[in-house]
Order: structure tokens, then sequence, then C-alpha cells
């Protein structure tokens, strides 16, 4: 009895290796798929966050093998202005380096964002920011200034908590804390 395969390999690439893969809705793999496909038409769609997802039919014929290779899914991007109080603070989204402000950035990834102003005799900024697809996402902020406190104590190695956080121990020097008055232990 010779028997005959009702089915096909299925060979499946994508450039983006993070790209998820589903067939007929169902998730088969990221980056790319080897399997067994049944005869007939299948709904392909390659899917990435904060990208166009592709969508394609394939027609799969029993006994062959099916290649299809996709190309780097398009990117959906906003705009993003940003500023500060004073300026030229050092900017990383998402960790990564993006200059001074002011500045507008124009091709973002849309979705949320983790931003950090960075400047020194200031305090940190981090904040969640939005970007959202064919709009300017504005975003201004005002650095506060932070001083510089050295702490003694005799005998030395006293444990510092301010405001009931700890800050190591006597002495020491810290660079990090904004204006104002603080519960010192």
């Amino acid at each position: 009895i010779n028997l005959i395969p009702t089915f096909a390999q299925a060979e499946i690439t994508c450039q983006d290796q993070d790209a998820e893969i589903y067939i007929d809705g169902e998730k088969k793999a990221n980056g790319s798929f080897k399997g067994q496909l049944d005869e007939g038409t299948h709904q392909l769609e390659v899917r990435k966050q904060s990208h166009r997802t592709l969508k394609k039919t394939i027609n799969v014929l029993s006994g062959q093998t099916l290649r299809e290779n996709i190309e780097k899914l398009q990117a959906i991007n906003g705009k993003l202005n940003l500023d500060s109080n004073p300026f030229e603070a050092e900017i990383y989204i998402d960790a990564k380096h993006y200059g001074q402000t002011p500045i507008q950035i124009p091709n973002l990834l849309i979705g949320e964002h983790n931003l950090q102003l960075k400047k020194d005799g200031y305090a940190d900024v981090n904040e969640k920011i939005i970007i959202e697809e064919g709009k300017i996402s504005d975003y201004a902020f005002d650095l506060k200034k932070v001083c510089s406190v050295t702490i003694n104590s005799e005998p030395s190695n006293a444990k510092i908590e301010i405001n009931g956080n700890s800050f190591g121990y006597t002495p020491a020097k810290i660079n990090s804390l904004e204006a104002g008055e603080y519960n010192l232990v």
C-alpha cells in the first residue's frame, strides 16, 4: 500500500527574529517556523508590537515544501518633542541615548517607553511616556536641584537613614538629595 501524504512541509522565515508567526489564528513560532500543514488554503499572519501586521493567504499542496521568506515588518512611528528646564539634560529612552534637551525625535516606535533625563546638579527624571501614531507627543520637565551633604559621626560606621531610606554608613557624602527638609537618623 502506497500512502499519499495529505500535508506539506512549511518553512517560514522572518527577518524580524522576534516577530510572531500565526497560521489560521494559532501562534506557531517566533522568527521562523518549520512544520507540517494540511493541504489547502491557510491564513498567515506575522505580528510584532509597534509594527504593521503582515497578512497573507498561502496555498499548500500535498507532498511539496512551502517556503516563505518574510521581510522586516514596517515600523509604526510617532514624533516626540522633549524639553526640560534647565535645558541640555541628557536623554535616555529605553536606555538608549538620544542627545540633549530640547529635541524633536521624528521616528520613535509607538507605545510606552521609559524616559530618563540626567543633568549634573539635578535629580534624575524617570517617567513613562506614550508615543502615538500620527501624533506629536509633547513632554516638558522641570528638573529639581539636588544638594550634596556630608555626614560624619563619632564613632564612625554609623548607619545613615534619611526619611526612612538607607544611605550607607558614616562617613558619607550624599549627592542625590533635592533641596528641602529631611529626617536624619
